[in-house]
């Protein structure tokens, strides 16, 4: 039984429609403009390991960076005490700062956190607002519906799995 429940554990995560997504730590001009000239939509957070607003916020910029909505989105980081060069030719005077990026352009700057509690929901907000959605040419035609309900039909799977992954480690002892 080990060997079936680990095998389909294995299945719904290969066949699953999220990627995984990491955060790239940019440390040069050079690899901000070779991120930025790719066209991508991007979110750039300025910070500072000694910023304690910064920190506060570091797992919900992780959190959103995983989302599966914004998939299509870069998101990056700059220390600020590294990167002096970057830093000064983007102005960024205090951190945090987050840069939205979209078509090779800063859409939106913010500086700082109001509340670091609602945090998350703003930062969805910004990004829904200033960067580019996904483009809803994706399920055109039949190809395109067969696309749409097999990816339904594996987001559905993906859920359930995480829902009873607890109870078959229980039962099967792995």
């Amino acid at each position: 039984m080990k060997r079936v429940s680990r095998s389909l554990l294995m299945l719904l995560t290969l066949c699953s429609p999220h990627t995984i997504h990491t955060i790239t730590s940019i440390k040069t001009v050079e690899h901000f403009e070779d991120l930025r000239e790719k066209g991508t939509p991007m979110v750039v957070k300025f910070f500072a390991p000694w910023c304690e607003a910064c920190n506060m916020v570091a797992s919900q910029y992780r959190k959103v960076s995983k989302d599966h909505l914004f998939s299509h989105i870069t998101f990056a980081t700059v220390n600020a005490d590294q990167a002096g060069q970057l830093t000064d030719e983007k102005k960024v005077k205090s951190v945090p700062t987050f840069l939205f990026i979209a078509d090779g352009k800063v859409k939106a700057r913010v500086v700082g956190i109001k509340d670091p509690n609602t945090f998350e929901t703003f930062l969805k907000q910004k990004i829904r607002a200033k960067l580019p959605a996904r483009s809803p040419s994706r399920y055109r035609g039949a190809w395109g519906a067969t696309t749409k309900y097999l990816k339904i039909t594996a987001d559905w799977l993906w859920a359930i799995s995480f829902g009873f992954l607890g109870k078959i480690k229980g039962l099967f002892g792995f």
